[in-house]
């Protein structure tokens, strides 16, 4: 036990505890002493940087903005479910209500947890570890016997990424993911719906595709999809696959598009009604073709610059041959060949690369 509690405060002791300790655990890398206080003040202190991060990189004006490209876009894609017809009535019942109870953060929490005061001591570092931990079981025995709280962030706002929670019927989008080029504070709206709002349809759908089949819309497990509906998914889906199996970036290999379905799916249907929600929130705007060209072309700008990237042709060939999830970013943005509107913002046409026909384009919500 004593070991133990020596190893576990290793970094807060004196410089031969820590060697002791790394001693103890070859192959682990801690990094140098200033890296080992900044990753363990952000661990420890995520709530309190989350603040001073959003304070200075996320104001409220550019909450308030994502937070109505959310609703748009869930609205939108609500409108599509309803509209599905490979999918029972009874399974659809059971998706919309997912989607009327989504709980999707946007980045920081509403509230932020309670507890008694911390206090720091710049002079005592295992006092501040343990006063630390004695907050975090003080919030976790506060919590027995309450309602669960679907509000409930799992990830820091500072921090460049996001969580799904299935269990919650909620998402977290943290600030630090929503700026330049996903959210640009900067950019028009056509163009924020474009890059944000289609990253935001994306990961609604999961919600109600084969991922979110296993959850019902309070989180509980239980596998609402019938056998019926996944008939109708793989039927619908099957262009799809052979889609993004026809991508082939080697000669000798090739994406497949059957493992990487449910992301490609997901930036489909989420571009789909991420587009709906910007052609509706333009309004009588809409009743000019010159205005409506100029503002879907802004649209689809904003959805290839969030997925921008620089990869070496070993990296991409490495990616095809192990991620059974995600095709290479440059075939998820070439997602755009599903949609009308895109032909017609950019008059692309037969013999054009990326030229689909009408009947090969791709509609699964």
């Amino acid at each position: 036990l004593r070991v133990r509690e020596l190893d576990r405060h290793a970094d807060l002791l004196p410089k031969a505890f820590a060697e002791a300790a790394r001693s103890m655990h070859p192959g682990s890398a801690r990094g140098t002493a200033a890296e080992r206080a900044q990753t363990a003040t952000l661990g420890a202190l995520a709530e309190e940087v989350g603040r001073l991060y959003t304070d200075r990189h996320f104001p409220p004006d550019s909450k308030a903005r994502v937070a109505r490209i959310v609703a748009d876009v869930v609205a939108a894609f609500r409108q599509r479910v309803e509209q599905v017809t490979w999918m029972s009535a009874a399974s659809r019942t059971v998706a919309l209500a997912k989607l009327d109870r989504l709980e999707f953060g946007v980045g920081y929490p509403d509230r932020y947890p309670g507890g008694p005061a911390l206090a720091i001591d710049r002079e005592d570092a295992v006092g501040n570890f343990e006063r630390l931990a004695a907050r975090a079981y003080a919030r976790a025995i506060s919590r027995l016997g309450q309602p669960v709280d679907r509000k409930e962030w799992w990830i820091a706002p500072q921090t460049v990424g996001a969580v799904l929670l299935f269990q919650q019927n909620a998402y977290n989008f943290p600030a630090a993911l929503l700026q330049a080029p996903k959210f640009d504070p900067a950019a028009s709206d056509a163009a924020n719906y474009g890059a944000i709002g289609a990253i935001v349809g994306h990961e609604v759908s999961h919600f109600v595709d084969t991922l979110g089949a296993d959850y019902d819309a309070i989180g509980a497990r239980r596998t609402w999809w019938t056998a019926a509906d996944r008939a109708g998914y793989d039927a619908a889906t099957a262009p799809l696959v052979e889609q993004f199996s026809g991508y082939r970036p080697f000669p000798d290999l090739g994406v497949d598009g059957r493992k990487t379905l449910s992301e490609n799916l997901a930036d489909l249907g989420g571009l789909a009604a991420a587009f709906d929600a910007y052609r509706r929130s333009i309004g009588d705007r809409a009743s000019d073709p010159e205005l409506v060209r100029r503002l879907d072309r802004q649209f689809f700008i904003g959805f290839a610059r969030a997925w921008r990237s620089k990869i070496r042709p070993e990296a991409v060939r490495k990616q095809v041959a192990s991620d059974d999830t995600h095709a290479p970013e440059s075939y998820r943005v070439a997602t755009v060949r599903n949609l009308d509107a895109w032909y017609t913002a950019f008059d692309v046409q037969p013999g054009d690369r990326l030229y689909l026909a009408p009947e090969q384009r791709v509609k699964v919500w």
